[in-house]
């Protein structure tokens, strides 16, 4: 019910999104129009709702909807936020966690992915960037040529956040844990590859999550107790046959 609920907010987000008209159809259109929806949400929601949450909705599930509410979580309520639209849209996304003065994960951002590849969007500030042939730009490409990018940044832009480095999952979050599976997929997926995977993004739903985890836990306690029913019916069986082999030969 929680991720029913869930997903029809967004999916009413997006319907609103598509519903407006455009002055012009141009490329890429949706991912700003999303931009600009998500921003407009979340914009000065942290002056109502200011303080510390605490319970087990907000700090162990932790759904979307509770970004949507409050903005609580600043850059990375407006990052999830808005990958949830782009998701709910059929838009592959990622989250990229910007390198700031050298420390990850200083400032979040959503990349999403188009016809021409990954290109940036900044959903706290409301802000895209674009190439001098009018695409949208990457990461990578802001990085290489800050100082013409960032002349695209509006007045009241942190100057710290200046795209020297990117990740997309801190393996290092879990001990041992996440290192192990970080090994394991780059001998299937390779470096690069794992390299750009955001493991975040397949938590937008813990509900939708949690279900589904439950159900298979459900299913092989399930299978768990039909197995060792069996066996025993198989035990008995052989026991009882055994038995009447004994008392035909005496």
């Amino acid at each position: 019910m929680e991720s029913r609920y869930e997903s029809t907010l967004f999916e009413q987000i997006v319907t609103s999104i598509t519903s407006v008209p455009t002055a012009a159809q141009q490329k890429d259109s949706f991912l700003l129009q999303a931009l600009h929806a998500s921003h407009q949400l979340l914009n000065n929601r942290q002056t109502i709702f200011n303080r510390t949450f605490t319970g087990f909705k907000t700090e162990v599930i932790y759904p979307v909807t509770f970004d949507l509410m409050t903005g609580n979580g600043a850059c990375g309520s407006y990052a999830r936020v808005l990958a949830r639209i782009l998701q709910t849209a059929g838009v592959q996304v990622r989250i990229a966690e910007m390198e700031v003065n050298g420390l990850a994960g200083g400032h979040i951002i959503i990349e999403a992915n188009t016809s021409s590849g990954w290109v940036v969007l900044d959903p706290l500030y409301d802000l895209y960037f674009t190439t001098p042939h009018g695409t949208l730009a990457s990461f990578r490409e802001v990085q290489k040529n800050w100082s013409f990018y960032k002349r695209q940044t509006p007045a009241h832009y942190n100057p710290a956040y200046r795209y020297e480095g990117v990740r997309y999952t801190n393996w290092n979050k879990i001990p041992v844990l996440l290192p192990m599976v970080k090994k394991i997929l780059q001998g299937v997926l390779g470096k690069q590859k794992t390299d750009q995977l955001s493991l975040r993004i397949y938590f937008l739903q813990p509900y939708h999550l949690a279900f589904y985890s439950l159900l298979c836990a459900y299913s092989l306690i399930l299978l768990v107790i039909y197995y060792r029913r069996l066996r025993t019916k198989k035990l008995f069986s052989f026991i009882q046959y055994f038995h009447q082999k004994q008392v035909s030969v005496s």
